[in-house]
């Protein structure tokens, strides 16, 4: 299945996006944008969605959070999602220096987008990615290793 290379329906944010990653997510410094491309049965890469499209949901982390954590730049990495047999997603997951964020999709469709999973880990974070069929686990890349790490996802 192939799409067309053009974009179809065009997307307005406050900041310059600073990664897309087609139908995975896409990333500014200050928080995640997610980006729903179905709408009123209509698939948005295929065709415009118009006035029809979805609002995008901007994930960031809660102030109270950036003040226990000394998060002082926020400097997302780009987002992952899950990935599986069956093609659902459940999860994304990012980071901002060493931390590791974990959000539900679940809980982000039902307006709870700031509850997430944070964790700490001992160096600044390159790059994450879920392990293939597996949501409790994480590919981590830090500047001298790569981890296997668990998340607590709900």
């Amino acid at each position: 299945f192939f799409f067309n290379d053009t974009a179809t329906t065009e997307i307005y944010t406050e900041q310059i996006v600073g990664s897309v990653r087609c139908v995975q997510e896409t990333a500014c410094d200050k928080y995640l944008l997610l980006i729903p491309t179905f709408s009123e049965g209509k698939n948005g890469y295929l065709t415009s969605l118009g006035k029809e499209k979805p609002t995008p949901v901007r994930l960031q982390l809660k102030p109270e959070d950036k003040m226990k954590y000394a998060i002082l730049k926020e400097n997302f990495t780009p987002a992952r999602f899950d990935e599986s047999q069956s093609g659902q997603e459940s999860f994304i997951v990012s980071s901002i220096g060493q931390y590791l964020i974990t959000w539900s999709l679940k809980h982000i469709i039902t307006g709870k987008k700031f509850d997430y999973d944070i964790k700490k880990l001992p160096d600044k974070i390159v790059s994450n990615e879920f392990k293939f069929n597996a949501q409790d686990s994480l590919y981590v890349a830090l500047p001298y290793e790569v981890k296997v790490q668990k998340t607590k996802v709900k």
